[in-house]
């Protein structure tokens, strides 16, 4: 989405005095299922999509003394 529509959009939900705005809607409506399901359900469906069990964890870094 080019940033003038998103700031187009934005400001028209601040005039508009709505409790909360979102877009894109397919993003937003799978999100808020995505936040209805049990957590451990949830977990697995974005360790799934996104690969982060694939990924390495990143080394610790050294603390100076």
């Amino acid at each position: 989405m080019p940033v003038e529509h998103a700031a187009r959009r934005m400001v028209k939900a601040l005039h508009s005095g709505g409790f909360e705005t979102s877009f894109p809607w397919r993003f937003t409506w799978s999100m808020k299922l995505l936040a209805m399901l049990p957590f451990a359900l949830r977990y697995r469906i974005i360790h799934h999509l996104t690969g982060w069990k694939k990924r390495p964890l990143a080394a610790p870094r050294k603390l100076r003394d």
